[in-house]
């Protein structure tokens, strides 16, 4: 009885963790722009083909998140 329960519990334990793979992580870029008198900039983020055109100071992301740095 005690066996088929551990045996019961290992098997949801392993269930639970998925294949066993860990995903790659992802991470979101961004920042602060200050300093912009006028015009515009085009920030890109190569790694993930993304782009923002900012024409005013203030906090800003990447829509895409990134699997490099």
């Amino acid at each position: 009885m005690i066996r088929a329960l551990l045996y019961s519990i290992f098997v949801q334990l392993l269930v639970s963790c998925g294949n066993g793979e860990v995903g790659a992580a992802t991470y979101t870029i961004g920042g602060t722009l200050t300093g912009l008198e006028g015009g515009t900039v085009s920030l890109f983020n190569n790694v993930a083909s993304d782009r923002l055109d900012l024409n005013t100071d203030g906090t800003f992301t990447f829509a895409k998140k990134s699997s490099k740095l």
